[in-house]
């Protein structure tokens, strides 16, 4: 039976929303019995967590894939927790032009089943040590163009499997060592466009399956001995646009 508001009306369908102009969404199914697999939001302006609006996507909470795109007159400076916990079987998710700043600890617990997170472009500058706990079934992360400045250790706990990591276009400097000890599965790794000027032996300790990594454009100048020991298995190396003699 479908869920009724106390006024004995049906709650409003997050994907035929038309009483807000905060977000709008696009699904594959406008239909209230949680058939939509998928859906494309566009984000106007939302600068609360317990707005209403983020509780109407429990109508929906069959949603696999979900994008979020802020617009371009648009605000949001969170990313919204009541979303992820009324999509627990959620698989892929997209954030694109918010402003973040800050990914804190345990911020996707609610979502452990997510294969593919996508947060491009939201001005991220800090990553909380243990911020990706639970995404241990995660094979895609995507941080490229934000304003991440430093990898400290513990920032990627838990992404037992993740097999792409892209990190370009940011204005990360330091590299804390042994940062991606615990991507044992990490195949690919791009880290172009940033402000690196130094790799140690033990910059890409525990990366042994990596076969493609991008250090272009960044402003090296010293590769430590031994620092591609850690890894094996790559293939492929890029190392263009940099300051080594």
């Amino acid at each position: 039976m479908e869920e009724e508001t106390s006024s004995g009306t049906q709650p409003e369908n997050i994907c035929d929303v038309r009483s807000t102009l905060s977000v709008y969404c696009f699904c594959d199914s406008l239909s209230l019995t949680n058939d939509a697999s998928e859906a494309k939001c566009s984000v106007f302006n939302v600068s609360d967590q317990n707005d209403s609006i983020w509780e109407l996507f429990k109508t929906q909470v069959g949603i696999k894939e979900l994008q979020l795109n802020v617009q371009e007159d648009g605000r949001l400076n969170f990313l919204p927790a009541a979303v992820l916990r009324h999509l627990p079987g959620l698989t892929s998710l997209q954030v694109r032009e918010a402003t973040i700043d800050t990914l804190a600890a345990q911020t996707f617990v609610d979502v452990t089943h997510l294969q593919e997170l996508r947060l491009n472009r939201n001005k991220i500058r800090h990553i909380r040590p243990f911020a990706f706990q639970g995404l241990s079934k995660t094979v895609e992360l995507e941080l490229s163009n934000n304003e991440l400045v430093s990898l400290e250790r513990g920032v990627f706990a838990d992404l037992d499997d993740l097999r792409q990591l892209f990190l370009d276009g940011n204005n990360i400097s330091l590299v804390e060592d042994s940062v991606f000890q615990n991507l044992k599965k990490l195949e690919e790794l791009d880290l172009s466009g940033n402000y690196i000027a130094v790799l140690t032996g033990e910059t890409l300790m525990g990366l042994q399956q990596l076969k493609k990594l991008s250090l272009r454009s960044n402003q090296l100048t010293i590769v430590g001995d031994h620092t591609f020991a850690h890894a094996g298995n790559l293939r492929r190396l890029d190392l263009s646009s940099n300051h080594l003699q």
